[in-house]
């Protein structure tokens, strides 16, 4: 009994404390907080910054050459309203045509995620805007409003090669669709392979 109290309370007190730290390293309490970067070759880190923060600084800033250093040049895009477009080309005029549409578009990243080896990062953002210009095409509404976007992208060698899209709030799709009338992408096929799916074998697609 007296080596399993001693097990116990040896027990305990590592509950109680948590593991050590490895050799050399900062005690529990004072190591960096977990922020999802990475020190990868595909995700690593520039001038302190994510590629996710320089891709937030460069499309708030319309620093277009850095934005579309951030890209493959084959990068393939899903958003609400295209669907599977490749090239930067597009990417780089929409941007544009966002900041023409809401002059002084703000854009803050509020999380961000990268897997263990950096090819794969999710992220959230939100948008502060105005529209007082146009906007591919149609006449400005004067609204306001603010709206979340949530990004998956996949990277290789430093640069994003596919990015899929999805908002989170719906002024702003409710003046594209609505009062723009803007056409938008139908029965979508996800590029990435299913997981899982239930129940099996069901649903109204095969």
């Amino acid at each position: 009994m007296g080596v399993l109290s001693h097990f116990a309370a040896r027990l305990r007190r590592y509950w109680l404390r948590g593991p050590r730290p490895a050799a050399g390293g900062p005690p529990r309490h004072l190591r960096r907080a977990d922020t999802g970067t990475t020190t990868s070759k595909a995700g690593r880190e520039l001038n302190g910054e994510t590629l996710i923060q320089r891709y937030i600084r460069a499309l708030g800033e319309q620093d277009w050459d850095t934005l579309t250093e951030l890209y493959d040049e084959d990068a393939v895009f899903y958003t609400p309203l295209k669907w599977g477009v490749k090239g930067v080309p597009f990417m780089v005029q929409f941007c544009k045509a966002v900041h023409q549409g809401f002059p002084g578009v703000r854009v803050a990243l509020h999380d961000e995620f990268s897997n263990a080896d950096g090819t794969r990062t999710a992220f959230r953002f939100s948008m502060h805007w105005h529209n007082t210009g146009p906007f591919l095409g149609h006449e400005p509404t004067g609204e306001r409003g603010s709206s979340i976007e949530a990004h998956t992208v996949r990277v290789r060698a430093g640069r994003i090669t596919e990015q899929v899209v999805a908002v989170g709030s719906l002024h702003l799709p409710y003046i594209e669709l609505v009062r723009w009338g803007m056409e938008f992408p139908r029965d979508l096929v996800d590029p990435a392979p299913e997981i899982m799916s239930s129940p099996q074998g069901g649903g109204t697609h095969g």
